[in-house]
């Protein structure tokens, strides 16, 4: 029984012709094959399809600009889906959870929704799409403030896919570029060092498996 769950983010399920294909069952956590493959690890699954092939439209901006904002309607508003994740650790065992990017908000979210799961005993957030201004749900922050859970946020100033979303957010920063404000977070700084697309680095870098077990102490 997986112990971790992965929740990917952003365009997980995108083919955009040669330029991008869909990831595979590791959803893009290429460094935590090794888990997934012991049967330690799961993937919770939660992106759209989105075929952009036409080439007048693959050097479009506003197709993966909607894409964005229908996958973040997804991950804010959806029952269904949050019910899926409900359902997910009603499986009980799991009591990790690695998320990236958009894939952090749906973790906050279903948190206000749901609470915390039972068991659940760290987050880890790499280079997480979130605002700096959200607030953390009430029941994580009691969860940490009795020690019963940790946040850990990853952040790394150059990602320029964050730069291109706190744009889009009118200005608002990302967590995963400079961290959180709120003290219950346990901020530190990841490099990001895989190139083509540093965005993803954390889920490519064999570094990823120790952070994510390594003891933090606020």
């Amino acid at each position: 029984m997986p112990d971790v769950l992965l929740i990917h983010g952003y365009a997980t399920d995108l083919h955009a012709g040669a330029f991008r294909s869909p990831k595979g069952a590791d959803a893009g956590f290429v460094a935590f094959r090794p888990w997934l493959e012991l049967g330690r690890a799961a993937v919770f699954r939660w992106s759209i399809p989105r075929d952009i092939t036409d080439p007048r439209h693959l050097i479009d901006p506003r197709q993966y600009v909607q894409l964005y904002e229908d996958e973040r309607r997804l991950a804010l508003q959806s029952n269904e889906l949050h019910v899926a994740l409900k359902e997910t650790f009603a499986h009980g065992g799991i009591r990790t959870v690695v998320a990236h990017s958009m894939g952090c908000a749906l973790m906050l979210e279903h948190i206000h929704r749901h609470g915390m799961p039972k068991g659940l005993e760290r987050i880890v957030f790499f280079q997480a799409d979130i605002g700096e201004a959200e607030p953390l749900p009430d029941a994580l922050r009691e969860a940490i403030d009795h020690a019963r859970a940790q946040l850990i946020n990853a952040y790394c100033p150059w990602d320029t896919t964050l730069l291109a979303s706190a744009i889009y957010h009118k200005g608002t920063p990302r967590v995963g570029l400079l961290g959180y404000k709120d003290p219950h977070v346990i901020n530190r700084f990841f490099p990001l060092l895989k190139p083509f697309m540093f965005h993803t680095s954390p889920l490519r870098d064999p570094r990823a498996l120790a952070f994510v077990e390594r003891p933090f102490v606020s």
